[in-house]
């Protein structure tokens, strides 16, 4: 039974995960979907292991047409739908609190796309590599505030694992710790 329990919140986690990184890629796709380059808006690549996830295909003719600042929209379209998921996905957390499995879900898709939005906006922007590749190609000056943004959202982590119950902490800790390093390191070896 115990067995039983824990491979269901490991699929509650990865399930979590997996729709962050889904949804993330398909905040780029609206942007270039938006913008004439992309033609099938949901035909993202997300493999189940993660590792170079992208919005799909993409228009090459069209997207070596793009402004500097589409570029910079579109490559900023995953950080900013990660950050209105947590929003809203917030709201979902506090209206299901007695319902464990639920908020399980929730707590971890929050803290899933913190993670994301933060590993990008510090990480990746003192080595920029991914979403950040555009803002320092065409608005290097703007990976400051963003860095500060990362920062700040560095902070609601921590304040968001100090407000979960005791016995969870650890583990929500080492899943912190865990997909920062997967995250980070996947970007490194697949990037371009």
């Amino acid at each position: 039974m115990k067995f039983y329990r824990i491979l269901v919140n490991v699929i509650i986690v990865y399930c979590a995960l997996y729709s962050t990184i889904w949804l993330h890629e398909l905040g780029h796709a609206l942007f270039y979907y938006g913008y004439g380059c992309k033609s099938e808006l949901f035909q993202l690549n997300v493999p189940f292991y993660f590792a170079a996830a992208s919005p799909g295909k993409i228009e090459q003719t069209c997207y070596n047409l793009l402004s500097s600042y589409q570029h910079v929209w579109a490559s900023m379209g995953g950080i900013i739908v990660n950050l209105i998921l947590v929003l809203g996905m917030y709201f979902i957390l506090l209206k299901n609190k007695d319902y464990p499995k639920i908020a399980l879900f929730a707590n971890f898709f929050i803290l899933s796309n913190l993670i994301e939005a933060a590993s990008y906006l510090t990480l990746n922007n003192i080595r920029p590599m991914g979403d950040i590749t555009a803002v320092a190609q065409y608005f290097p000056l703007l990976r400051i505030p963003l860095g500060l943004i990362g920062a700040g959202i560095i902070f609601i982590i921590i304040r968001f694992i100090q407000a979960i119950q005791r016995p969870f902490r650890i583990g929500m800790i080492i899943f912190c710790i865990a997909t920062v390093v997967c995250m980070f390191g996947l970007r490194f070896l697949f990037a371009a």
